[in-house]
């Protein structure tokens, strides 16, 4: 019958695998199975005939027809997306004044111009601030009566 449960020896008209086993159960020639469109008989006789190339533009037939319209343009849903476009030099000074920049003090002597990670004098030693609170030991808890 030449068919299977799976439909490809059908739709190609090659035998699937399941089909090739049985054909090798058989002892069959698989070639014979195959559909003659396959063939090279059939191969031989689709391309004896030459293909004729298409002549050019200048060969080409004019004819007094409307060129097609461009597509209707369709408004798409959702916020449209902002065209922003490449400003020329010196536009956006005009507008927007440039800030003036800050000058960066050093916070280990409060010198301009440099900050302190990138200081060349040598740490100023600070005097360590008092702890402020309690002493563990005031606790009430600890304090013995």
């Amino acid at each position: 019958m030449r068919t299977c449960t799976c439909y490809q020896w059908k739709l190609t008209g090659i035998p699937c695998v399941h089909a090739y086993r049985c054909i090798q159960y058989k002892r069959a020639e698989p070639n014979n199975y195959v559909h003659e469109a396959y063939s090279r008989a059939c191969y031989e006789s689709a391309y004896d005939t030459a293909i004729k190339p298409i002549p050019g533009l200048n060969h080409w037939k004019k004819v007094d027809i409307e060129h097609p319209l461009p597509p209707l343009i369709r408004v798409m849903q959702g916020r449209p997306k902002s065209k922003k476009r490449r400003k020329e030099k010196g536009e956006d000074a005009v507008r927007h004044p440039k800030r003036t920049k800050r000058t960066t003090n050093c916070s280990n002597y409060g010198m301009l111009g440099h900050n302190k990670k990138t200081c060349k004098n040598p740490m100023a030693t600070k005097t360590p601030k008092p702890k402020t609170g309690r002493s563990p030991n005031d606790n009430a808890w600890t304090v013995a009566d």
